[in-house]
C-alpha cells in the first residue's frame, strides 16, 4: 500500500516538524528528579503498537515546588514507518505515516488519571 513521503536520506529526516514545551514539577517533599517520556501512537493502518517510546530526557535534581521546563522535537523519522519494497516497482523505506497520531507525555507510557500530556495530531 503506497502513500506517504519517502523518507531519502538528504538529512532532512530529523528536521522537527513539531516541537512540545511542557513544565515538570516535584509534588513531592524531597530532591527528585523526573524522566519525561514521549509516546506516540501511529494510525492504524501503520500497524505499529498501541504506543512507541520516540523520546525522553531526564530533568535536572528538583526540589520541592520547583519545576523545569522540557522541550521535545519531533521529526519526519519519527513519524514514518519502515515498509519492505512490494513485488512491485515499489522500493522499500522509511514513510510517514498519514492519519491520526496520539501522543502521550508523562513518566510512563501510562500516566495515573490527571497526570502527563495527551494530543492528538494529523498527517
Amino acid at each position: 500500500a503506497g502513500g506517504g513521503a519517502t523518507l531519502d536520506g538528504r538529512g532532512d529526516a530529523q528536521q522537527p516538524l513539531f516541537n512540545l514545551s511542557f513544565r515538570v514539577q516535584n509534588d513531592g517533599a524531597r530532591e527528585g528528579q523526573e524522566v519525561a517520556q514521549l509516546y506516540l501512537s501511529y494510525p492504524e493502518s501503520a500497524g505499529e503498537p498501541p504506543l512507541v517510546l520516540r523520546h525522553f530526557v531526564k530533568t535536572r535534581p528538583l526540589q520541592p515546588s520547583q519545576s523545569e521546563l522540557v522541550s521535545l522535537s519531533l521529526s519526519r523519522r519519527d513519524l514514518s514507518t519502515w515498509r519492505p519494497a512490494d513485488s512491485s516497482s515499489e522500493r522499500g523505506g522509511w514513510r510517514v505515516a498519514h492519519g491520526r497520531f496520539g501522543v502521550v507525555v508523562g513518566g510512563s507510557s501510562r500516566p495515573a488519571e490527571g497526570e502527563g500530556l495527551r494530543a492528538e495530531f494529523e498527517v
